[in-house]
C-alpha cells in the first residue's frame, strides 16, 4: 500500500513570480501562508503554499445556485439539485463544484473549503496567473 501524506491546507510549491501575483492581488494575509523552502540544485527561492480551510458550514454557499458536474465516468446527464449543506456532504463522493456562489457580505480572495477538494478564486484573480 502506498503511503499518502496528507497536510490539510497545504496546496503547493510555488515559485516567487506567483507569490509576487499574490501580492499584487493585495489578498489579506490571513487568508493564505507562505513557508520559503530552498531546493537542491536550484538557486531561485520557493515557497510552500498554505491556504487554510474554512468550515463548511461558515462558508456562506448559496448551495441551490452554485453548480456540480457528476464525478463519475457512467454520467448519464444527472442533475443533482443541492439544497442546503447537509445534501452537499452526503453527495459529495458524487458531484464536484465547479461554481460557488456564496451569500456572504464577507468575501474572500481565495476559498479552500472542507470537504471540497478544489481552490476556489474570483474570474479577476484567475487572470492574472
Amino acid at each position: 500500500m502506498d503511503v499518502y501524506y496528507n497536510r490539510p491546507g497545504m496546496i503547493a510549491c510555488i515559485s516567487e513570480r506567483v507569490k509576487a501575483i499574490l501580492e499584487r492581488q493585495v489578498i489579506n494575509r490571513s487568508e493564505y501562508l507562505l513557508k520559503p523552502i530552498q531546493l537542491v540544485n536550484q538557486p531561485d527561492m520557493y515557497y510552500v503554499l498554505f491556504i487554510p480551510m474554512i468550515n463548511i458550514h461558515n462558508a456562506g454557499i448559496d448551495f441551490k445556485q452554485s453548480k456540480y458536474i457528476y464525478n463519475k465516468s457512467d454520467n448519464k446527464g444527472d442533475n443533482l439539485v443541492i439544497k442546503n449543506t447537509e445534501d452537499y456532504l452526503k453527495h459529495q463522493d458524487k458531484y464536484i463544484p465547479t461554481k460557488l456562489v456564496l451569500k456572504t457580505n464577507e468575501l474572500r480572495s481565495i476559498y479552500h473549503i472542507e470537504s471540497c477538494i478544489h481552490i476556489f478564486i474570483p474570474k479577476q484573480s484567475l487572470n492574472l496567473f
